[in-house]
């Protein structure tokens, strides 16, 4: 179960690139869950921010769940 703190690494992958590495292997074993109120924290956060390629990144992921 992610919070917001590691899904925040993982919407931005060029910084936190170990997390990255370690999410993609956990998502391979459908081991990865994003609470509802991480995602909607997180998504206020990125939006009021603009950063829109990280919001991608989250709607990406959503996705591979």
């Amino acid at each position: 179960m992610l919070d917001t703190g590691i899904l925040g690494m993982v919407v931005h992958p060029r910084r936190h690139t170990d997390v990255q590495n370690w999410c993609d292997r956990a998502l391979l074993q459908h081991q990865v869950l994003v609470p509802e109120i991480a995602d909607y924290e997180l998504r206020r956060k990125l939006l009021h921010g603009g950063l829109t390629r990280s919001i991608a990144n989250l709607d990406r992921l959503e996705v591979d769940l």
